[in-house]
């Protein structure tokens, strides 16, 4: 019994990593998953400043009043990226616009908080609808992620079909209708998945882009001197995957560029980059692997606490066989036999506390997993072996100095011991 309370230490701090790892490994998962409905032709542009490492998402301005909102792309750069068919296939800008709620046949949802307009048509959604399709141009029409739709519905039906009206209440005061074009699959739900976005279509006459914060329609193009609408996000499909890297230094070239109006909109600190599908899994897989990692190195604290439990106890044990250590010594042991002895004990201790962890750790990570997250349980096998290693190296570091003392005992002393 003492001995299993001492492992008990041991088995919690095992499974306390292994289940951190399972939830890190099953977010990961999921996460990057989605990635594979979107599309591997496309790229985001975003602004950074040139001192940043890698793929930034920061904005500056310091041109007029759409570069302080973090707004670039005016009609005249969408038209010139258009222009590139040799490289590009589609340029599709968009903005996010906040929304305070979403009412449906007299239900009101506060969940949703905000949606993305946007001037894209149909090739821009490569998804499968649940039902209905994509918006069309010109119309105050919306696609809708299946799951904001079952918001509205009971038992988790989809009470929304097209032609079916909602409206959106703005942060700006403004009261806006929409008739539903189509309800994403959840397969392809990207949309509303994660972030609760409804998108919808919008043109330069639209009363959904207000002056501030995110679409503006009156900012001057620097090149044409006329008032032209201007967007905060911007997504370029190219010509064939084989050319998306063409494709990206071409926009890239343009973008930043004195011939166009995002450039003269944006600080001359900043630059633009660009996000494909690779590069932005890898970025999530890197953060999600950072966070499991510094999540995993508390969890593993209890091991330290553990560890000491398995010095406490050897010590404990090398005091009451000193008298067994005396004998062995009269009968010719030798010091590196007492240290074997005491060693393999406590390293035994760590590998079944390690061992019995690793069967914990699991099973919590799945209850945790499918409980809390309700997303694919999977395991990375390497923390299993990272588990198992640590668990003997804890019962070695421990036991070492209880050990190393067994070997100092003087046989006569421990002859006489009581």
């Amino acid at each position: 019994m003492r001995t299993f309370l001492t492992m008990l230490g041991v088995i919690i701090g095992v499974a306390s990593v292994v289940m951190m790892a399972t939830l890190g490994t099953s977010v990961k998962g999921s996460i990057l998953s989605n990635f594979d409905i979107l599309q591997p032709d496309m790229m985001t542009i975003s602004a950074a400043k040139k001192t940043d490492v890698g793929i930034g998402g920061g904005l500056g301005g310091g041109g007029g009043t759409g570069a302080q909102s973090g707004l670039f792309f005016t009609e005249y750069d969408i038209g010139a990226l258009r222009g590139m068919s040799d490289y590009v296939s589609l340029a599709i800008p968009s903005g996010l616009i906040q929304v305070i709620s979403v009412e449906f046949n007299g239900t009101i949802r506060t969940t949703i908080r905000s949606l993305t307009a946007t001037t894209a048509d149909a090739n821009t959604f490569s998804t499968d609808f649940e039902i209905g399709s994509v918006f069309s141009e010109g119309k105050r029409e919306c696609v809708i992620g299946c799951e904001v739709a079952r918001m509205f519905g009971n038992n988790g039906t989809v009470p929304l079909k097209t032609g079916d009206s909602i409206t959106f209440n703005l942060a700006n005061g403004t009261m806006v209708n929409a008739t539903v074009s189509g309800v994403l699959n959840k397969s392809s739900d990207m949309i509303s998945r994660f972030m609760q976005i409804v998108a919808l279509h919008a043109d330069r006459h639209d009363d959904l882009c207000p002056n501030r914060p995110l679409l503006q329609y009156g900012l001057e193009s620097p090149n044409t001197n006329e008032s032209v609408l201007v967007f905060g996000s911007l997504a370029i499909k190219a010509k064939d995957v084989g050319k998306l890297v063409e494709a990206q230094e071409v926009v890239l070239d343009y973008l930043n560029g004195n011939e166009s109006d995002a450039r003269r909109l944006l600080a001359s600190e900043y630059e633009f980059r660009a996000m494909t599908q690779e590069s932005t899994a890898k970025q999530v897989s890197s953060m999600v692997d950072m966070l499991t990692l510094f999540i995993g190195a508390i969890a593993a604290i209890s091991l330290v606490v553990g560890s000491i439990g398995v010095a406490n106890i050897m010590l404990v044990t090398v005091t009451e066989r000193t008298r067994e250590i005396g004998i062995m010594k009269a009968v010719g042991a030798k010091s590196r036999d007492i240290l074997q002895i005491f060693l393999t004990e406590s390293m035994l201790m760590g590998l079944m506390g390690s061992v019995a962890g690793c069967i914990m750790g699991p099973a919590m990570g799945y209850i945790v997993v499918k409980l809390l997250l309700d997303v694919p349980v999977s395991f990375d096998y390497t923390w299993f072996a990272i588990s198992v290693l640590v668990g003997i190296g804890v019962g070695a570091l421990a036991g070492y100095y209880p050990a190393r003392k067994a070997t100092k005992v003087d046989p006569i002393v421990a002859l006489r011991y009581e």
